[in-house]
């Protein structure tokens, strides 16, 4: 999405939703779409975080907080929802995400422990065990790339 292609990508999430309604991956096509969202509008469309939250509070709809704090260069609220992301879940990518945060915002060393200590985490993993949701696998790399 970053990349450029999100016009030919939107079509193919509505269906991938329409098609998995209430699975994972109906929220990994929705997450995907918010993304497509702020990076087109700097805003996380209305709704989107309640729905991936689904009653509660979400890893994910943090993630497209942060991304759209980022857009706008709001580099304290994006590590605010950073860290909300990251109390959340203890995911690879949103720990990565976070470090680069710190990193961002001046904090270097504590960004340097955080990455040290995910290097060192990412290690241990067993990448023939199947994932525990459609954004994991794809996530694993992109930490690993962000330490």
């Amino acid at each position: 999405m970053r990349l450029g292609d999100r016009d030919s990508l939107t079509p193919l999430l509505a269906i991938a939703q329409a098609q998995h309604a209430t699975t994972p991956i109906a929220d990994a096509a929705a997450f995907l779409g918010g993304m497509l969202e702020v990076a087109r509008t700097g805003t996380v469309p209305i709704g989107l975080e309640e729905r991936l939250g689904h009653g509660g509070d979400s890893m994910f709809a943090a993630l497209l907080q942060a991304y759209a704090h980022e857009r706008r260069g709001e580099v304290a609220d994006m590590q605010s929802q950073l860290a909300r992301a990251a109390r959340l879940s203890s995911s690879p990518l949103t720990k990565a995400l976070l470090a680069r945060g710190l990193a961002a915002a001046g904090r270097s060393d504590e960004a340097t422990t955080l990455r040290t200590t995910l290097h060192a985490e990412m290690l241990q993993l067993h990448l023939r065990r199947p994932c525990q949701h459609p954004l994991s696998a794809p996530e694993l790399a992109y930490a690993f790339l962000l330490r």
